[in-house]
Formats: structure tokens, C-alpha cells, sequence
């Protein structure tokens, strides 16, 4: 009789050593092991082969890693390695670059572990693998840069369309005018240049709004005169009505106005496009604590809350989570941008826009009649104070005069004629730097300059926040005002924390430059009543 012949084993095959080595070069991994109490590494021959250097070479140093990791990059890997360490995290899982022997820069990704600990915790021994996935990032970067070319592509065409449109408008009143042989017709045509001007400005605002970097001005701000603005702006002459359902009491919000109209000039065109035969849109205003927000976005505990709704035919489920996405509209001749400017308006306020549903609360439901969007923005607080725009009568004085640095020659030329115009004497310079020698020149010959208008941002020279600090060492008491087309640069911002007396915001006026010339001389007209 034959022995039984045993049953094939249902279990894994044994792993050896030959097999897990080939698994790795299959998988293309470099194998780390380190041991703790002997502070010793082993790496695998892919680990040194990935960094172009030999076993032998790499040795077993655990700062041979280290030290080797992008500069960039060392904060966060040390941080992941001690939340690890700490039992803060179950793992070890970064991304980071390090440089190879010829000093070349790779990408890999790092996996590990604790294995062992003692009876304290302490880490006895980690396992982990390399993966180096630099093609792979330089493909994605790649594609991020197509990506970027392609909106940079789509947003410039929208925006030159509307600027073409624009400057047809102001180009055509301008030569309108200039034909005109009574003065109501010239004052008409001017007056019309000067509206589209404005929307030409908004439309470069819009534009800002999605750089980053910047922060809006903040100041308390009462939301229902804000929306009143800019219903009179969207609403006028329109079928669509504004009904406005305020809580008594309410507090002002932290807000940039020029940008919180903007926000609501669009929530009010969204729903006034929703219903081409007219209806009611509804705000209704009310107080909101963040202890009743259903989810962490709110980073304040006071808010004001605006919710506005229409009678249109809502918003579908499957669109919903992308009406706030830049470029995405539903309308033949929509841009896409509006929502997502508002939405980015907001969120550069800390607050809240988005979707609600019949119930006011939760998602957008597919029955639902009418959409309703949700503004939550943050109550002021006593931090905002800030140096106001002073009134003062005459603040001109007899002979003073006012340095102009602007490195755009037509700008230049403007402003010198616009405080000129106002009684000043001006002196004009292209760059900070030659800006800041005719200030000292003219403390030294006693002729000192009332007050600077000074550009923040010029290419290629030393621009105002540099100049302004060299002026101010010569003359802590120099009255310098910042004026940049950037009206979103943290400097416009807080223009007072870096020593300006006041902002100019590009483009603008004669009544503007005569209220911060005003303001940013107050103490010398108070000092001559």
C-alpha cells in the first residue's frame, strides 16, 4: 500500500530573503532598518542606488539620510518623524526631496514605522521603505503648469473682452466730449467716461481677488447699507425686487465695503439672471454664534448672518458643489467668475458663502423651489481702529511742497499736475531711491516736502515700503503716502504698521488726492489754527 500523499498546504508560501528582495526591486522600493539602541542603519542596495552611491558608500549613519534632505523640507520630515516617535501618528508617511551624489534633487516618498518599543515606550527598532517618484512629480508639475497656462488663457480672454468693451466706452465719450460744442453734452460724455472707469477699476479688483497674498482692508462695515449699494447698482430698472428682512440690533462686520458690495452685487445678479420674468429676492440679516455652525469652518464666534434667496428654479444636485469653481457657469454668456469672486471675497474676510437648501440647513435639494445662498461674516472688534482720512479745511500752505515718485511716466506726469493743481509745488522722481535723496536734500537745504506720494511697487528700483523706511530714519516725522494699483497688497492693507500716513489706491481722483494729502498733513493744519 502507497503511503497517503499529503494535502498541498492551503497557507502562503515561505518568504525568504531572495523573494522579498525581488518583491522590492518590483516594486521599485529601497528598504531602510534601523536599530535604535545601537543607533545603526541598514539600507538595501536600491537605497543607495536610488541616491547614485554604493553600499559601502553609505554606510550606516542615520545623519546620512538626514542630511541629505532639501532644507525646505528638513522642519516638516523632523516633525513627522517626532509626532510618530510620540504615538501622535501610526506611522511615518512624508514626502520630500533629497540630494543624490552628483547633487541632483529627487523626490521620494517615505514609508516607516515603529516596530519595537520597551516597556517605557521607547522606540527600539523602525522598518520603513523609500520610493523615489521624481518623474512622477515632475509630470504633475507638468500638468499643474498646462493646467495653470490653460485658466491663465480662459481668465485673460474673458478679461480683455470686458476691457475692450470698456475702453470703446471710455475712448468713445473721451472723443465725444472733446467734439461736443455745448457743456451739458461735454459733461454727459465725461460722466459716462468716468462710470466705465470705475467698472474698469472693479473689473481689475476681481482680478486681485484671486492672487494671493493679499488682505483686504478691513473696517466696521453695516451689511444692510452694503447690500442697499449694491442693489442700486444691479437692480435698478429691472423687474426684480429686493425685499430686506433685518433683525433689529445688529452689530457692523470686519469688511472691506468696495469688496463686500462686490460680493453682494453678484449674489443679487446670480438671482436676479435666475428669474428673466422678474420676482422677489429675500435677504434676511440676523446674528449667528459659531457654537451653532453645523460643521469647524468659522474661525470667529460672532457672526452676521445674510441669507439670500430667489424664486428661480434652484440649483441641481449635480452642480451644486461647483458653482463656486472659477470659469464654471451655466449661462451662454457668463464668464464664471462672479460667484467664485464672491466666494473668494468671503473667504478672505474668514467667513462663510454656500449653499443652502429648503430647510436652511444641509445640502441643496433637487426639489427644491429657488436657491438660497448663505453669507456669514465676522462681527468687528475693537483691533480694527486704524488712522482715519481727516477733513481739513485749506490744508494747503503757501510754498509747500510735495514729492511725487511714480516709476510710470503718464502717472507721474498726472499726479504732479493733479497736486499741482491743488496749490502745491511738486517735485517729480521715477524711482525710491532718487526719491528718498531729493527728500534729504531738501531737509538739508531747508526746504523740506510737506507730504510724499510714493508707489509702492517699482520694477527693477527700490519701491515705497524700502523708501519709506530710509525717509523716516532721516525724518521720523515725514508724512508719506503709499499709492499702488495693488489695492489687495498686505502694505495698502495696514499701510500705517509700515510708517505710510495714509493709502492711495490706483486709479484715482483729484478729490483723492486732496483727502490724503489732507489727511496725511492733519498735524500741521491743526498746528497753524
Amino acid at each position: 500500500m502507497q503511503p497517503e500523499e499529503k494535502a498541498e498546504s492551503a497557507g502562503p508560501p515561505h518568504i525568504n530573503d531572495e523573494t522579498l528582495r525581488l518583491a522590492l526591486e518590483v516594486a521599485q522600493l529601497a528598504f531602510w532598518d534601523h536599530d535604535f539602541r545601537s543607533n545603526r542603519v541598514y539600507r538595501s542596495p536600491e537605497w543607495a542606488e536610488m541616491l547614485g552611491y554604493t553600499p559601502a558608500e553609505v554606510g550606516s549613519d542615520p545623519e546620512f539620510w538626514l542630511e541629505r534632505i532639501h532644507s525646505e523640507d528638513r522642519a516638516m520630515v523632523d516633525a513627522a518623524i517626532d509626532a510618530h516617535h510620540k504615538g501622535q501618528a501610526a506611522g511615518l508617511r512624508v514626502e520630500h526631496r533629497i540630494r543624490t551624489r552628483d547633487g541632483q534633487w529627487k523626490w521620494v516618498q517615505n514609508w516607516g514605522r515603529i516596530v519595537e518599543r520597551d516597556e517605557n515606550g521607547v522606540a527600539k527598532r523602525a522598518l520603513g521603505f523609500h520610493l523615489d517618484f521624481t518623474e512622477r512629480k515632475h509630470a504633475e508639475a507638468a500638468m499643474a503648469r498646462a493646467d495653470k497656462l490653460s485658466t491663465i488663457g480662459t481668465l485673460a480672454g474673458g478679461i480683455a473682452h470686458d476691457f475692450n468693451n470698456l475702453l470703446t466706452v471710455i475712448l468713445g465719450n473721451l472723443q465725444l466730449a472733446n467734439e461736443a460744442d455745448d457743456r451739458g453734452s461735454q459733461e454727459r460724455f465725461l460722466k459716462t467716461a468716468e462710470r466705465a472707469t470705475r467698472r474698469s477699476q472693479e473689473l481689475t479688483e476681481r482680478l486681485l481677488t484671486f492672487a494671493r497674498g493679499g488682505a483686504p482692508t478691513l473696517e466696521p462695515v453695516g451689511l444692510e447699507q452694503v447690500l442697499i449699494e449694491a442693489r442700486d447698482l444691479v437692480l435698478s430698472g429691472s423687474a426684480t425686487r429686493l425685499q430686506i428682512e433685518c433683525e433689529p440690533g445688529l452689530p457692523a462686520v470686519a469688511g472691506s465695503p468696495g469688496h463686500l458690495v462686490q460680493v453682494f452685487q453678484n449674489l443679487l445678479l446670480n438671482a436676479a439672471q435666475s428669474m428673466p420674468d422678474g420676482g422677489i429676492v429675500t435677504a434676511k440679516f440676523s446674528r449667528h454664534q459659531a457654537a451653532n455652525s453645523r460643521d469647524g469652518l468659522l474661525m470667529h464666534e460672532d457672526y452676521v448672518e445674510v441669507v439670500i434667496s430667489d424664486q428661480g428654479p434652484g440649483i441641481p444636485r449635480k452642480i451644486a458643489d461647483k458653482i463656486f469653481d472659477p470659469f464654471f457657469t451655466t449661462k451662454i454668456e457668463g464668464k464664471g467668475l462672479g460667484l467664485a469672486t464672491a466666494h473668494s471675497i468671503v473667504a478672505d474676510h474668514q467667513g462663510l458663502l454656500e449653499i443652502l437648501n429648503a430647510d436652511g440647513v444641509g445640502d441643496v435639494n433637487e426639489t427644491q423651489v429657488g436657491a438660497s445662498l448663505r453669507v456669514l461674516l465676522p462681527v468687528a472688534t475693537g483691533d480694527l481702529a486704524h488712522p482715519e482720512p481727516a477733513e481739513v479745511e485749506n490744508p494747503v500752505r503757501s510754498g509747500a511742497r510735495v514729492l511725487v515718485v511714480d516709476d510710470d511716466d503718464m502717472v507721474r506726469e498726472l499726479a504732479s499736475t493733479v497736486v499741482g493743481n491743488l496749490g502745491y509745488e511738486v517735485v517729480a522722481a521715477d524711482d525710491g531711491a532718487l526719491g528718498v535723496e531729493l527728500y534729504a536734500e531738501a531737509q538739508k537745504r531747508g526746504q523740506p516736502f510737506a507730504a510724499v506720494l510714493m508707489d509702492l511697487t517699482i520694477p527693477g528700483g527700490m519701491g515705497g515700503k524700502d523708501a519709506v523706511a530710509l525717509i523716516l530714519q532721516d525724518d521720523p516725522d515725514a508724512r508719506v503716502v503709499v499709492t499702488s494699483g495693488y489695492s489687495e497688497d498686505p502694505v495698502m492693507a495696514r499701510y500705517w504698521d509700515f510708517g505710510f500716513k495714509a493709502c492711495l489706491s490706483k486709479p484715482y481722483q483729484l478729490s483723492d488726492v486732496r483727502t490724503v494729502l489732507a489727511a496725511a498733513m492733519k498735524d500741521d493744519a491743526d498746528a497753524g489754527n
